[in-house]
């Protein structure tokens, strides 16, 4: 979202959450096709993944339904601009994504519907 008028200022590029699903210990390929068919719903626009590449066979999986490379060895040898499969080393990025996350809800940057109270109440703990 751009341009929303908060708080009598306009605040650019707000991050809207307008989907949310809760996998505990799921299935791959079931999460492949969970994913597959966010992507379908919201046009194919606007939709990146961003796996864990600590576990490769999913992030291959994944990039294998969108049809992109699987051949990476290393999260830095998969550029955004060209992927929407995006593997992250979470073991060393953890805090420098948390402190983000922290900057994003804190500068009002993220709005998240109350439906989503599950993700509300991770956001707050993280």
């Amino acid at each position: 979202m751009n341009n929303q008028f908060r708080d009598g200022k306009i605040k650019e590029d707000v991050k809207r959450v307008i989907d949310c699903h809760l996998i505990e210990k799921g299935d791959p390929i079931q999460i492949v096709e969970l994913c597959w068919s966010i992507w379908t719903k919201y046009g194919y626009m606007n939709v990146w993944y961003y796996c864990d590449a600590a576990n490769a066979e999913l992030t291959d999986l994944m990039k294998v339904r969108w049809n992109e490379s699987a051949n990476w060895i290393r999260a830095e040898d998969v550029s955004p601009g060209n992927n929407k499969i995006i593997p992250v080393t979470f073991n060393t990025r953890h805090k420098a994504m948390l402190y983000d996350l922290y900057l994003m809800v804190s500068k009002d940057y993220l709005a998240v519907q109350p439906k989503y109270d599950k993700l509300i109440t991770s956001l707050r703990t993280a």
